[in-house]
């Protein structure tokens, strides 16, 4: 199936294809930078399968490839995304037979993989892998979710590799599961769109494939847990909280449970409006492409007098902000969470290039005028969202290079790598003059240690990156009422004095300090 969806294409796609992508991710992978949280992951071999993530966890140990190798990882993870969409479009392609064309699959794959929130994800060096490794399997358990669903021939086997595939691709990253969801029912509904001469979808047929699907789904989930549960077990380690804690609804009673709902409810719009206008670009491309989506369904349901299709697409759009329902946690959910969101966005691209193929704009305008619409916007979809997406690496690079500047002023004042007794930062670095996106463009010598107070001494990130750039330090440990008395009229760096000897151990201080007495 991989090797066909790739001869399937033309060079006219793979021509585009690597210039969209070396214009999204050229700087990226040439440009490597530390990412808050990277410096946890490669210090932390349990830490992934302690948040279920297994998948990662055991390829990372078959491979051995658990160590820090940025354009290495990077590489093979941004073909391994364009082997996705490339996949992705074969799919489309088995569904919309004739009706489908080249223009249709490189108008789906630019918007895909130039999708804004990509770099929220693709600037950890971490996890890009795990990304490429759920796109790549994600399609491939639709293929075998349709082949469960249509073929009546190894019907368990198809059932059982969809579920794994699926249970797999969730093992890497959560948003696998929404992506799945988003790819079968764009199936569901492209099957129908073209269906004018055939019988209406029968009402028990149609809820079936439903339940089908959800069995998938269901099981996966299962094969996903027990396996991640089995790993942790056979480790002896506890899971983490973090995905877990996600999930914001009130879960105390049910009266507290239905409140938080209508809290949701009452706040969704609002909120998504508030964080559109940080990163105003992307989320308005969300929106249009959920009323494309949301139109064009209702369109071609009343022409085709199929209520099923205008179903499929709402189940579409449902899918693609299930996450954000599901957890109810539409104002602090991270943005590498939205990453499906680029579905639904290369999907509208999908539905406005077959009304040009079809005859439905022949009656009232030129099909010219429309088809230079649509590839105009197509074209300013592509050149913004790469544009926020280098913006972003761009950012971070400056921010890395400050880190990596102040960490070698500190260590130079230390004496390098000759430095023998345990280091205690103290305080907080201030601000950098960067644009943030989120925690982008904020310090590893910032995160953590400012926003609470117990972590400006537990906080283990300073540590962690400066060990990985070849140095090597210990964290002292030291008690909060001694600190508060040691730090008295301390400078904060790069002032002379910033760095003090206290016999056993040396306190570096960042700046303002939670402990700082007034004298």
């Amino acid at each position: 199936m991989i090797s066909n969806a790739l001869k399937a294409r033309s060079k006219y796609y793979w021509v585009i294809t690597l210039f969209v992508a070396l214009l999204a991710y050229g700087f990226a992978i040439i440009n490597y930078t530390v990412y808050p949280d990277d410096e946890w992951f490669f210090n932390s071999p349990f830490g992934i399968l302690q948040q279920g993530r297994w998948g990662d966890y055991l390829t990372t140990r078959i491979f051995d490839y658990h160590i820090f190798l940025p354009f290495w990882r990077g590489v093979i993870a941004l073909t391994l995304f364009v082997i996705s969409s490339t996949i992705w479009c074969y799919i489309f392609q088995n569904a919309l037979r004739k009706h489908f064309d080249e223009k249709i699959a490189i108008a789906f794959t630019s918007v895909f993989l130039s999708f804004g929130f990509m770099s929220r994800y693709y600037i950890y060096v971490s996890t890009k892998l795990s990304l490429g490794m759920s796109f790549f399997v994600t399609p491939i358990a639709v293929y075998y979710t349709l082949k469960y669903l249509n073929d009546k021939n190894n019907k368990l086997l198809n059932l059982f590799c969809a579920s794994f595939l699926l249970a797999y691709a969730v093992s890497f990253s959560e948003n696998s599961m929404i992506m799945f969801l988003i790819g079968v029912f764009i199936v569901h509904f492209l099957n129908k769109f073209f269906d004018d001469n055939s019988e209406k979808t029968i009402f028990k047929l149609y809820l079936i494939n439903l339940l089908k699907i959800f069995l998938i789904v269901i099981l996966a989930i299962f094969l996903w847990r027990f396996i991640a549960n089995f790993l942790l077990f056979v480790n002896n380690i506890q899971p983490s909280d973090y995905t877990s804690n996600m999930i914001v609804y009130n879960l105390s009673s049910l009266s507290a449970f239905i409140n938080s709902i209508l809290v949701f409810m009452q706040n969704f719009v609002p909120i998504l409006v508030r964080r559109a206008s940080i990163s105003y670009i992307i989320y308005n491309f969300i929106f249009i492409s959920t009323f494309i989506v949301l139109i064009i369904s209702i369109y071609k349901s009343y022409r085709l007098k199929n209520v099923y299709l205008l179903l499929d697409g709402i189940l579409v759009i449902i899918s693609s902000f299930s996450l954000i329902l599901i957890t109810g946690n539409v104002n602090y959910l991270p943005e590498r969470t939205f990453i499906p969101f680029g579905m639904l966005c290369g999907f509208a691209f999908v539905l406005l290039h077959i009304l040009i193929k079809g005859s439905e704009f022949n009656k009232t305008i030129k099909r010219s005028y429309f088809t230079f619409a649509v590839n105009f916007m197509l074209v300013l979809t592509v050149f913004y969202q790469t544009k926020e997406m280098n913006e972003e690496f761009v950012t971070n690079y400056q921010r890395y290079q400050l880190d990596v500047t102040v960490m070698n002023n500190i260590m130079h004042d230390l004496g390098g790598i000759t430095i023998q007794k345990p280091i205690e930062f103290v305080g907080i670095l201030p601000p950098y003059n960067t644009r943030h996106y989120e925690v982008t463009g904020s310090s590893i010598f910032y995160l953590d240690r400012a926003w609470l107070t117990s972590e400006e001494l537990n906080s283990n990130r300073p540590y962690n990156f400066i060990n990985m750039h070849g140095y090597h330090i210990i964290q002292a440990k030291t008690n909060e009422n001694i600190i508060k008395e040691q730090i008295k009229g301390m400078p904060n760096y790069p002032n002379d004095g910033y760095i003090k000897d206290f016999g056993d151990y040396i306190i570096v201080k960042l700046g303002k300090s939670a402990f700082d007495v007034s004298e």
